[in-house]
């Protein structure tokens, strides 16, 4: 795998210079994305990239290029700047910690609602023949198994 450091404003360079074109901007707000590369395969998306604080990498699966950002002559942090940065890292950990707890409550709410419209399963279920199971806890909804996990 090829690696190069560099800044961010030299990004563009390097991903040229191995033939990798994105074709949109790159979004700088420490997000991780995974992008198209110009020439490949219609709807691939074989491109990764995460840029925050000028600091990042890209890479490019199909051609094996990885490319850190780093800021490589800018000043040391102040103390208080470390802080205000773990401070930033913090918040944004627990919004992200905060989001998958609210998408799996909502998933949770979503099974326990099919779970309690569901009948019992019947043994004429044609999966249930086929596959010779007899319907010991298993429910039916419309026509779709419903299992307890």
């Amino acid at each position: 795998m090829k690696t190069f450091k560099g800044q961010q404003h030299e990004l563009e360079d390097v991903l040229a210079q191995n033939d990798i074109f994105v074709g949109q901007p790159l979004m700088r707000d420490g997000g991780r994305y995974r992008v198209h590369i110009s020439g490949d395969k219609k709807g691939s998306k074989n491109g990764e990239y995460k840029i925050d604080n000028n600091e990042g990498y890209f890479k490019c699966y199909k051609r094996d290029v990885f490319v850190r950002i780093s800021p490589s002559n800018t000043k040391k942090q102040t103390r208080s700047e470390r802080r205000r940065t773990l401070a930033r890292i913090k918040k944004k950990a627990r919004l992200n910690e905060d989001e998958d707890k609210i998408v799996f409550i909502s998933g949770a709410r979503h099974a326990r609602k099919l779970w309690n419209q569901s009948k019992k399963a019947k043994k004429t279920n044609k999966y249930l023949k086929a596959k010779q199971v007899k319907p010991y806890g298993i429910k039916q909804l419309s026509h779709q198994l419903v299992l307890p996990l």
